[in-house]
């Protein structure tokens, strides 16, 4: 029988529901379970095997994909650029 050692255990395997009574006895008491599953099938099967092992507080979240745009690039310099584009844009209001 494995010692509870691990303060938290991911699984990202294809049925987190066959994985879930191991985790379970390596976790330490207040560890904490993620399962990484693409779909809510899955979800509801991961959540039964939970429940079963006792596990409570069970908690599902949504992640979703946001694509981001890096580029290399110079950054202004800090201070003189800003003010500079700060003054012109009140210069500009002063006119209206």
């Amino acid at each position: 029988e494995p010692r509870p050692l691990a303060d938290a255990v991911f699984l990202d395997v294809p049925n987190p529901w066959d994985a879930i009574g191991n985790a379970v006895r390596v976790l330490k008491h207040c560890g904490r379970l993620c399962s990484f599953s693409p779909c809510i099938e899955q979800v509801k099967q991961a959540v039964v095997a939970m429940e079963r092992q006792g596990l409570t507080e069970i908690v599902t979240i949504e992640v979703l994909m946001c694509e981001f745009d890096v580029t290399r690039g110079a950054l202004p310099e800090a201070g003189a650029g800003m003010f500079r584009a700060g003054k012109r844009a009140r210069d500009a209001e002063d006119r209206d």
